[in-house]
């Protein structure tokens, strides 16, 4: 491949499988014993570690946004309305003004989780692709953290402080007076959505919003069933990651992927979202290709009524991570390519690698 431009540069390459801690694979790394730590060797605790090995110029740390996305999502639509929504007997319809769910957005400091947990490294999402991403509309509203304007939204949506400085409904539809904005947030235990969770929580008990965290295996939360709490939609707030790719993902929150009984609960649309226009943009996107007429405005249009509806709140993008010995050069991590040595015929040694 290649062969003709003098390509690959090195004849051998030897491949080395190693475990999970980050720790040994990164001494590895600085001793010499290998050249290249792939995205695949779990160094997701070890960002600040890398990055200020990479500024002393022990090694060279890669850092890249990924296609994975996390976000909050809002039980809008619990399990228990399916027969019909009973105020003395389901779960309170929380989510059911669209001004709440705007109040708890502009209480999470999105910036300040990217900044002290990722290091910088990533990017505030304000849709469900990426700012940069092609068909990103900029018109959609972006819900920057003001403890001031979410204070406001709550207060407008009839959730009014007490004297124990929480909220408690007031005139609330669908919602008893006197109840608590007493939220329960699940996320998996790892390491990163512990402490995303945890800052969530702290700015918006800043907002008069109670937030517990339950921290569940990725197995149960993500188990299929009506009994589960994603799937099931037995959830208040819910921290996890999808993905997006070239084709905008509109799909994952359309009204025909809600998990319900009559689909055996299957389906990724676990907020409960329904929206007929937004249904009808998306489906008409993607039915269409780039270039023909609709498709563009139509993936314009279903991410504009997306976050104004706000079903679920994206935060930021993952990264993905690699670091390799400094005089290794063509080394380069790729947005949307899942492997890290896409570029191999172009790795070589050198004096002023980037």
């Amino acid at each position: 491949f290649r062969s003709n431009e003098g390509l690959p540069y090195f004849d051998t390459v030897i491949y080395r499988f190693v475990g999970v801690d980050a720790s040994v694979n990164s001494a590895g790394l600085i001793s010499g014993e290998c050249d290249i730590l792939d995205t695949t060797t779990l160094l997701d605790d070890r960002v600040e570690f890398l990055i200020a090995l990479s500024e002393t110029g022990i090694i060279s740390a890669k850092f890249v946004t990924s296609t994975v996305w996390e976000h909050l999502d809002f039980g809008i639509v619990h399990s228990d309305y399916d027969d019909g929504f009973d105020i003395d007997t389901d779960r309170p319809d929380l989510f059911g003004d669209i001004r709440t769910r705007q109040g708890i957005a502009y209480c999470i400091d999105r910036q300040t989780i990217i900044d002290s947990l990722l290091f910088g490294q990533s990017k505030i999402l304000n849709s469900y692709i990426p700012n940069d991403h092609p068909l990103f509309n900029p018109e959609v509203p972006e819900y920057n953290f003001d403890i001031g304007k979410g204070a406001q939204f709550l207060a407008d949506a009839g959730w009014i402080y007490g004297s124990d400085s929480f909220r408690y409904a007031n005139g609330v539809k669908g919602v008893p007076d006197g109840t608590r904005l007493e939220l329960e947030m699940y996320t998996t235990s790892a390491v990163m959505r512990q402490k995303v969770s945890s800052q969530i929580a702290g700015t918006l008990a800043k907002c008069g919003v109670d937030v517990n965290v339950s921290l569940m295996s990725p197995g149960d939360l993500f188990a299929g069933g009506q009994s589960s709490v994603m799937f099931g939609r037995n959830f208040d707030l819910a921290e996890f990651a999808w993905w997006t790719d070239v084709e905008p993902p509109c799909d994952l929150f359309l009204s025909g992927a809600i998990p319900n009984k009559w689909n055996n609960f299957e389906g990724y649309n676990v907020s409960g979202f329904t929206n007929p226009k937004y249904d009808q943009a998306c489906t008409r996107a993607l039915s269409s290709l780039p270039g023909e007429e609709g498709y563009l405005e139509n993936h314009l249009l279903a991410q504009k009524i997306f976050m104004d509806d706000l079903p679920v709140f994206p935060l930021f993008q993952r990264i993905k991570m690699a670091a390799s010995r400094v005089d290794l050069c063509g080394f380069i991590l790729d947005q949307s390519n899942p492997v890290s040595t896409w570029n191999i015929e172009n790795f070589t040694l050198g004096t002023n690698c980037k």
